[in-house]
This record gives structure tokens, C-alpha cells and sequence, in this order.
């Protein structure tokens, strides 16, 4: 049965994916490839484009991957709204512009982000799609919100995602709500009463909440998370934040300065090699802030200035404004 054979590829892709396993979901992706390379039906087309796109972006492959979102919004039947919406539960253009907004910010492009996060939730209310809301608010707008600092527009995207995931009972999404409120209340904002949802509150988070969760709360970064950044080091998607994450911790200890500068030159080598020009400006705040300490201003503008000039957009955005404002400080202070 080649059509069951096809949608058991995809579930274990899927689950790879969750699982943190990102080298097995793109494994899995080839072989759903090599299985559907003679169909002529343009689901299986729009299918490989979809798997290929989050299994390279979770691996730290976010051009490559962001070209496979493309192709996905650009293929005729998705443009036109020509195929049925409503393939492997969640539509494809959901998706798209879904994980292109994830790859959006972390290629420095975080005002395009936002807008393909809005426009995936647009689209999946339109489709009348739960799972699809799922998807473009737990995956999308709820992270790029937070990420670019804005936390009531995070605090309505996870009020969504929150009340629609406990009207059906859908505790994984339940959870990813509990892990943005997390970050929401350690940043210093009290998120709106969530509905209750105890299934969720009696779950860990997994493995890719725990990488989530280190990119939205300095000094968050699980040891499981650390441990894996450093093993795969830029076949992680968020290993440059998250060994960012980890030497903040150890510099806000005072204790391991050694380790915790190591740590940021590590993060700084891989969000280069990922082109994540969104983790290169975090790292390089962080490295910065460390030399205006010990070399003065002058050497804390030759590490971040370089790298904000890099940047067309987003200067609303929590890190660019902290990028700007130290800049500007460290101006004064020559």
C-alpha cells in the first residue's frame, strides 16, 4: 500500500522532529523523497518541499530551508488556492509562510518575519483549520513575537493558541502554551488567565520546548539542550543561543569567566556557518558588553558594529534597540 506506506514516512519524520532527532527527520525526508520521485500528484511535490523545509531549518540550514518555503507558496496550485487546503491535516501555505517566518529571523530579517507569522495565522483562521492555528500560532507567531520582544503581541498569539488548544483537548499545544507563558513571566510580563489544562501541567517539556525555551529567556538553556549544542554543534538549529544562554548563566555566577568566553566564541563560529544573522547580533551584544568591561568602549563598538550595519529592518525589535542603544552609548562614553 504505497499511499499508507507514505503517510507512515511522514509520521515518522514528524515525530523525529518533535523528538529533537533532527538528523533522523531529514533522513526521513530523503527516503519520502525517493518514494514519491515518480508521482505526478503535486501533493507529494508540496509534501517533500514541506518535510524538507522544517528538517533544514531545524538543522541550522535556514537559506536552503526558507528556498523550500518558497517553493511551496509559489507552486501554482498553492498560489491559485487551486489544491484542496486541507493535506496531512494542516495546509500547506500555513506551513510555508509558518516555518518561513522562523527562517526570516534567524537569516536578520525579523520585520518579514512577523508579517509571514501574521499572514500564516490570517491564513489558517480563514481555512477554518484548527491544527493549522495550532501550527502558525505555536510554531510561529507566538516564538517570532517573543523574539523580537513583543510581549503583549506574544501575550495575544498564546491567549489563541491557549483557548483553542483546550477546547479540543490538544495537550501538546496545551503545553507550548505553558512553555511561551514561561518566558512571558520570567521577562517580566503577566501574561491573561489561560484556561485550564492539567494534562499539560503533568508534562515535561520536550525536547524541543527546552530548546525554545533557551532562546526566549537568557540563562534558560536546559543541561540536556547545552549538552546536545555542543555535541552537534551547527547541525542545531538554536546551538548558537543556546551556548549564548548557558555563558550568561556562567557570567552571571562570576565563577567560570574562562568557560562562559569559550562558550560565546563557540556560539559566534555557528550562527556564522548557519548565516543566522539574528544569533550573530545576540552573541555579539553579549561579547561586546564583555569588552567594553575589560577593554573599553572603543573595542565593545568594533565587536557589535559590524553587525548591526548588517541589518536592513527590525530596529523595533527588543535586540537591534539594545544593539542601537549601547552603540549609541559607547559613542558618548568616547
Amino acid at each position: 500500500d504505497a499511499a499508507c506506506g507514505r503517510q507512515m514516512l511522514f509520521r515518522l519524520w514528524n515525530a523525529s522532529v518533535v523528538n529533537g532527532e533532527y538528523e533522523t527527520a531529514l533522513e526521513w525526508a530523503l527516503q519520502f523523497s525517493s518514494a514519491t520521485a515518480a508521482s505526478d500528484d503535486p501533493q507529494d511535490e508540496l509534501l517533500r518541499h514541506r518535510m524538507m523545509l522544517l528538517s533544514l531549518h531545524t538543522l541550522g540550514e535556514h537559506q536552503r530551508a526558507h528556498a523550500h518555503g518558497q517553493a511551496i507558496l509559489q507552486h501554482p496550485g498553492v498560489a491559485g488556492r487551486s489544491l484542496q487546503r486541507r493535506a496531512f491535516e494542516v495546509d500547506h501555505r500555513v506551513i510555508a509562510l509558518a516555518f518561513n517566518a522562523r527562517a526570516l529571523w534567524m537569516m536578520g530579517r525579523p520585520d518579514a518575519a512577523w508579517a509571514a507569522a501574521r499572514e500564516s495565522v490570517e491564513e489558517s483562521l480563514a481555512a477554518g483549520q484548527l491544527l493549522g492555528q495550532m501550527y502558525a500560532l505555536g510554531v510561529s507567531a507566538c516564538l517570532v513575537a517573543l523574539w523580537n520582544g513583543d510581549l503583549p503581541a506574544a501575550d495575544d498569539c498564546v491567549a489563541m493558541l491557549a483557548e483553542r488548544a483546550a477546547s479540543q483537548s490538544l495537550t501538546i499545544w496545551s503545553l507550548w502554551a505553558r512553555c511561551f507563558d514561561a518566558a512571558l513571566v520570567l521577562r517580566g510580563h503577566s501574561p491573561a488567565p489561560r484556561p485550564a489544562a492539567p494534562a499539560a501541567d503533568a508534562l515535561p517539556y520536550n525536547a524541543m520546548q527546552q530548546e525554545v525555551l533557551a532562546t526566549l529567556v537568557e540563562g534558560m538553556a536546559s543541561p540536556q539542550a547545552v549538552q546536545r549544542a555542543l555535541a552537534e554543534r551547527h547541525r542545531v538549529w538554536c546551538a548558537p543561543e543556546v551556548l549564548r544562554s548557558q555563558a550568561v548563566a556562567l557570567l552571571g555566577q562570576a565563577a567560570q569567566p574562562a568557560q562562559a568566553q569559550a562558550l560565546l566564541r563557540q556560539s559566534a563560529a555557528i550562527a556564522k556557518a548557519q548565516g543566522a544573522l539574528a544569533w550573530q547580533l545576540r552573541t555579539a551584544t553579549t561579547l561586546a558588553r564583555q569588552a567594553a568591561l575589560h577593554q573599553g568602549p572603543g573595542a565593545a563598538r568594533a565587536v557589535l558594529e559590524p553587525v548591526v550595519e548588517r541589518f536592513a529592518e527590525g530596529w523595533a525589535t527588543h535586540d537591534l534597540r539594545t544593539a542601537t542603544g549601547l552603540l549609541s552609548a559607547w559613542s558618548s562614553a568616547a
